[in-house]
């Protein structure tokens, strides 16, 4: 993730929870006065439509400059990969003309194999590596910007997850008590 968007980011995590203090009420409370203190919970947390949209042209960004760095270092290792196994087979041909000890040709054909391995290894991790953090992040941001739409929302049990995802309490109410 790059410095721009981590910085967007605790903008927004530092407006919206720097200053959260839950509502907590112990005696029974009307439906429509738990949905109100709720609904207040969650605008602490909504993200701003503006910042959203910034955030994820970041995300475009950053995962295009990701995917071309990846190509550009995946094509260096194919091309040393290509020279090692030049080099394997010329040392394979000096060992049969004799001119190449056993030992020697065992010593050096593990070292370039090894090498040979490793890059092999770092191409496949990069492959697995690329833009692993784009979906969960993109994930994030339509949570928070959803949470507006749940906020207005005058539905009870869509709000307690987020609440209990976004501050940790649960809030329950009984509908033969609050009517």
């Amino acid at each position: 993730m790059s410095p721009r968007a981590i910085t967007v980011i605790s903008l927004w995590a530092n407006q919206g929870l720097s200053s959260k203090k839950a509502i907590i009420n112990r005696h029974p409370i009307r439906a429509e006065e738990l949905d109100k203190q709720l609904s207040a919970l969650l605008f602490r947390y909504a993200m701003p439509a503006s910042w959203a949209d910034k955030l994820r042209e970041l995300i475009d960004k950053d995962e295009a400059s990701e995917k071309a760095d990846f190509v550009h270092r995946v094509a260096g290792d194919k091309e040393t990969i290509a020279r090692l196994s030049e080099k394997m087979q010329r040392l394979l041909d000096s060992y049969l003309d004799g001119d190449v000890e056993r030992e020697l040709y065992q010593d050096k054909r593990a070292e370039i194999l090894g090498k040979k391995k490793l890059l092999e290894e770092q191409i496949e991790q990069a492959t697995l590596g690329v833009s692993t953090w784009v979906e969960p992040m993109k994930q994030w941001i339509e949570t928070a910007v959803s949470i507006c739409k749940i906020a207005k929302d005058d539905d009870l049990n869509a709000k307690n997850p987020c609440v209990l995802k976004f501050s940790g309490r649960t809030y329950k109410y009984d509908k033969k008590k609050s009517s």
